[in-house]
């Protein structure tokens, strides 16, 4: 289908149900798979889920390929992707945390800051080897600390700050990836948590995991969803719906 009419068909269907705060954003000078990315804000959940299904409904109307659907469960932001369209729809609390979408043709930096002792060989090891990896203008600087003092100390002015906490949001991966329009600090705290002055300072605090992680581990699972997060953005096969 023509990329207009498709984007057409989108915006139509979101204002059927009332979609909030449309936004389109052309992407197609961007290292990424797609030429559009659309979001929208619905007051609710229940009208989140309302939305993505009309875009759905209206795109399989008209011809166009449904590719996959992330974050139907929650309804907190759910993302359809019709190929070179990429729709997110929004709570607004969760559009407020994905503000990374104001300047998509920006690529940022990023910054992993960990309170720890020396990593493991293998943690080290797994780490390094996905920073080595991020594509280019995705480069990570990873930063050890030894106290939350030194973390205050160390954090990068003007950067948004993302804190791993176990009671955080839950991402999808694609969800993940607009984090990374910006420049973004990613903190994680020692064995005994993060300070909560560092959490009340965050945009958004994320958990990656439903299970207890070593801290090790936390950094290594981290550094994998970055990199998978990037090589989405750009179109690279690593990642799998």
């Amino acid at each position: 289908m023509d990329l207009r009419k498709k984007q057409r068909v989108v915006l139509e269907a979101l204002e059927d149900i009332k979609g909030r705060d449309i936004v389109v954003f052309n992407t197609a000078r961007m290292p990424s798979m797609f030429e559009r990315v659309v979001i929208a804000s619905g007051d609710s959940t229940r009208q989140v889920k309302a939305l993505a299904d009309r875009v759905q409904e209206k795109a399989r109307e008209s011809g166009a390929r449904v590719y996959g659907v992330e974050g139907e469960a929650s309804g907190e932001w759910v993302l359809v992707d019709l190929g070179d369209v990429v729709v997110h729809i929004m709570h607004p609390t969760g559009r407020r945390c994905g503000s990374s979408l104001k300047n998509p043709n920006a690529v940022a930096r990023l910054h992993v800051l960990a309170v720890s002792a020396r990593l493991p060989d293998w943690a080290e090891a797994a780490c390094a080897d996905y920073a080595r990896r991020m594509p280019r203008g995705y480069e990570v600087a990873r930063i050890e600390v030894r106290n939350d003092k030194r973390l205050h100390a160390a954090l990068p002015k003007g950067a948004r700050l993302v804190a791993l906490d176990e009671r955080g949001k839950d991402f999808t991966t694609a969800q993940f990836s607009t984090l990374l329009n910006i420049e973004t600090a990613f903190v994680i705290g020692g064995p005994d948590g993060l300070d909560e002055g560092i959490k009340r300072q965050s945009a958004l605090l994320l958990r990656v995991s439903s299970f207890t992680l070593p801290h090790a581990l936390a950094q290594v699972v981290l550094m994998e969803q970055l990199y998978r997060a990037a090589t989405l953005l750009i179109g690279h096969p690593y990642h799998r719906n």
